[in-house]
């Protein structure tokens, strides 16, 4: 499991997250092809002699947070809405990637400890470091556990596309009944059915 799940993800979260950093140490590139707002887009009245509603001459448009070229934060290059295909292909990546880090049942300030994780498992072989009852280094009760971790890590890498909330049903995980049935199939009835419907 190390070496075929959680070395190759360790691998690709820190490439994608130094390419990240680089990119936005370069700057946003400018819109290609005019597909960003301009001041005369921006305002409605531009094609009726350049006035606003009330005839005063309109107001320029501000001026973008961060000249092209001028470094920004990843979190600002991730939000910005890219036009260039290699930019838009490595955020594409890193919404694909962070999927792997929110463990259903957890909020989102758990991601940090789970990326963390997964690098501390990744280091070893044969998984040396798992603990299936609680984690690593700062686990603790509100934290995922490695067991968690891991039936989260392959439900993910073998879903088709992304959870959302349309998609809800693919997403979660239901708990066993707390008394078997009689019927020797009715485990079964608990789960979701994966095409056709919840």
């Amino acid at each position: 499991m190390a070496a075929a799940v959680v070395q190759p993800l360790s691998a690709l979260l820190d490439a994608n997250a130094a390419a990240i950093t680089t990119a936005a140490a370069k700057g946003i590139s400018p819109s290609v092809g005019g597909t960003g707002m301009t001041a005369a887009a921006s305002n409605p009245f531009s094609g009726f002699g350049g006035s606003s509603l009330f005839g005063k001459p309109a107001a320029a448009a501000p001026a973008p947070a961060s000249a092209p070229g001028t470094a920004v934060s990843a979190s600002q290059w991730l939000a910005h809405a890219h036009t260039d295909a290699a930019s838009k292909a490595l955020a594409h990546q890193h919404v694909k990637l962070h999927r792997f880090l929110q463990v259903a049942g957890y909020g989102a300030e758990t991601k940090p400890y789970v990326r963390a994780r997964i690098s501390e498992l990744a280091r070893g072989h044969c998984l040396g470091e798992y603990k299936w009852d609680s984690g690593g280094t700062g686990w603790r009760e509100k934290l995922p556990t490695d067991a968690e971790v891991f039936v989260h890590l392959f439900k993910v890498s073998r879903s088709p596309r992304p959870c959302t909330t349309h998609s809800h049903t693919r997403c979660t995980t239901k708990r066993a009944p707390s008394t078997p049935r009689s019927h020797p199939h009715s485990l079964f009835a608990d789960v979701p059915r994966l095409r056709g419907g919840a």
